[in-house]
């Protein structure tokens, strides 16, 4: 083999691992889950096709003290046209006012940290609930709609935390399959599984939360029904929110209304 092709082999293993680097890096852990029943007709043969009607509305934004620039240059209208464009293509259709909507669905957004990081930056570790959705709403463009946060609704149990990984598997989506392999340990057969999930936890990681509420039984009783729930989350070191959050949601958008193959468990959605 001459010098010059084993030098273009050479090269061309280099761009492929670097690429399969930069694809593992991307990736996008997803958890979604459906409650009371709840079906979304998501099939574009069915008369009921893209009947259901939603309005976006924002809940909590939580920064930890790093990468805020970040975080803080996407407004929550960019990152809600994004989430209304990937409903609109998962057969969902923008309602004129949240007084029609079927499903309310509120965005929290923000970022883990170990707590050794959050300590070093200096802030309180913190494990209050995340701000809640409210009215009055104002619309901003076609179903993305801004809130004042004091009526209670919330996407699940969604808890800031500061660095309990019980606390941050609940705010990615697996903290059934965290506590499984917890309460398992010892056993060889799961023990590597152990290992990967405390990894992630590990990782100060970008998430952002869907949670879809029952537009009729707010608006009836005050309600908070939860319908669905959708979880997404990445790696946060070196790698920017404002260059991958709109990769993140259309990636796992097939899971929106839906749930995950496995129930409780991770599924990946690599952007890259």
């Amino acid at each position: 083999m001459s010098k010059l092709t084993s030098a273009a082999l050479i090269a061309i293993s280099l761009l492929t691992m670097g690429s399969a680097f930069a694809a593992e890096r991307a990736k996008v852990v997803t958890f979604s889950k459906t409650y009371g029943g709840y079906q979304h007709v998501d099939d574009p043969a069915s008369p009921d096709y893209g009947k259901e009607t939603f309005v976006i509305a924002e809940g909590q934004f939580h920064l930890t003290g790093e990468d805020n620039d970040s975080m803080t240059s996407v407004a929550f209208g960019e990152l809600g046209a994004i989430v209304g464009s990937s409903l609109r293509q998962q057969g969902f259709s923008p309602a004129d006012s949240e007084d029609t909507a079927d499903v309310i669905i509120v965005v929290h957004r923000g970022r883990t940290a170990p707590e050794a990081e959050r300590l070093n930056s200096g802030q309180e570790l913190n494990h209050t609930p995340l701000a809640p959705m409210a009215g009055p709403v104002q619309p901003v463009q076609p179903g993305v709609i801004t809130i004042n946060r004091s009526s209670g609704v919330t996407a699940g149990p969604v808890i800031v935390s500061g660095g309990n990984f019980e606390q941050i598997a609940r705010i990615l989506g697996f903290a059934q399959r965290f506590a499984d392999l917890e309460y398992d340990r010892g056993n060889r057969a799961t023990d590597y599984r152990y290992d990967e999930i405390v990894e992630e936890l590990s990782q100060p990681r970008y998430y952002i939360v869907l949670g879809a509420y029952d537009g009729r039984a707010l608006r009836a009783n005050k309600r908070k029904v939860l319908l669905w729930e959708t979880r997404l989350s990445f790696q946060a070191e070196k790698i920017s929110f404002a260059e991958r959050y709109a990769a993140m949601i259309n990636g796992a958008a097939r899971f929106f209304g839906q749930n995950t193959p496995a129930a409780l468990d991770r599924r990946f959605v690599t952007i890259d």
